[in-house]
């Protein structure tokens, strides 16, 4: 979940979102008039991002854990194969819903698959 905050609380509230930056480390949005205009985030989170997009820009293995949530960059051409997939799967209509995988799932889980 996003944190936002206003352009006037950045200014009036600044030590207040400084704390919330440390504490939270993830990004929080600054917005002006309804619209997203800036986003700050701790030094730590910066540096996790930076070094994450380092590895991957090189295509090297990278691992790096933000907010509970683990990512690991292995090879970027894998990444990009499976994204390939996934957008050709769409366009050839060669997917299943989310009832048909929770369906799926529940049958597994019940011992009653259907081979």
């Amino acid at each position: 979940m996003s944190i936002n905050r206003t352009l006037s609380d950045l200014r009036d509230k600044t030590q207040e979102i400084l704390k919330l930056c440390k504490q939270s480390n993830e990004p929080i949005f600054v917005q002006d008039n309804g619209n997203e205009e800036l986003v700050i985030m701790s030094r730590e989170y910066y540096e996790q991002i930076r070094n994450l997009l380092n590895a991957f820009n090189r295509q090297q293995k990278y691992s790096v854990n933000l907010k509970n949530q683990f990512f690991h960059v292995e090879d970027v051409n894998e990444l990009y194969q499976k994204l390939d997939e996934a957008d050709n799967a769409i366009l050839n209509n060669d997917f299943h819903s989310h009832d048909e995988v929770l369906e799926k799932l529940r049958n597994q889980l019940n011992g009653s698959e259907k081979k």
